[in-house]
């Protein structure tokens, strides 16, 4: 919802249709066709009204959904609006590479680094220390034709315990659009579907 203008659009579109509803998510891709999947099972198994399941989701505590993307060329992010042309020039400069965090639904700058590939590992095995009910986790793995990706998880993972399958997929379209080749994000959630739903 808050990441996209996609949002306001559907909102504005659905009121001309009596039966259509735009739920309000604070995930992004796959994860929000889950969070639909798990409305349409609360409708049927759980027996509640459409509008009840809604507000379920739309009222879901999302504070433990840790998401962490790593943008590897931030002239992408320029192009896009997500930077200042200006930060860009700097950030390339300085050799900067930023990390941004998903809080809520929100885009958050969450940190910066030097270098990529030692930002990316450090800011991994840092944030998978902080997540709490870490039995609960798992850990997704999304990239953007960024060959590395599986080596700096692995060299993330090898400082922290964690012995559970790694689901890996690549970044959707909609999201690789404004991120570029490289990108890699790191999800660290509990997931409530088969783990092969993720795996697209």
């Amino acid at each position: 919802m808050e990441i996209s203008s996609q949002y306001n659009n559907l909102e504005v579109i659905s009121k001309q249709y009596k039966n259509v509803i735009v739920v309000k998510s604070k995930l992004v891709c796959q994860f929000i066709v889950r969070d639909l999947m798990e409305l349409e099972k609360d409708v049927k198994e759980n027996k509640l009204t459409v509008k009840q399941a809604v507000d379920v989701i739309e009222n879901r505590d999302y504070s433990e959904v840790n998401v962490l993307l790593y943008p590897k060329d931030i002239n992408v992010l320029a192009r896009g609006g997500r930077l200042a042309p200006s930060a860009a020039k700097l950030a390339k400069l300085l050799k900067i590479f930023p990390v941004i965090g998903l809080e809520n639904g929100k885009l958050e700058k969450f940190h910066k680094g030097v270098t990529f590939n030692k930002t990316f590992i450090n800011t991994v095995m840092d944030q998978y220390k902080k997540v709490t009910k870490k039995s609960d986790k798992q850990i997704l793995l999304l990239d953007t034709e960024n060959e590395d990706a599986d080596k700096l998880l692995q060299e993330a993972l090898s400082k922290i315990e964690y012995n559970k399958t790694i689901i890996r997929s690549k970044i959707p379209p909609v999201i690789s659009i404004h991120t570029g080749y490289g990108a890699i994000a790191v999800f660290f959630m509990e997931l409530r579907e088969d783990i092969d739903f993720y795996k697209f």
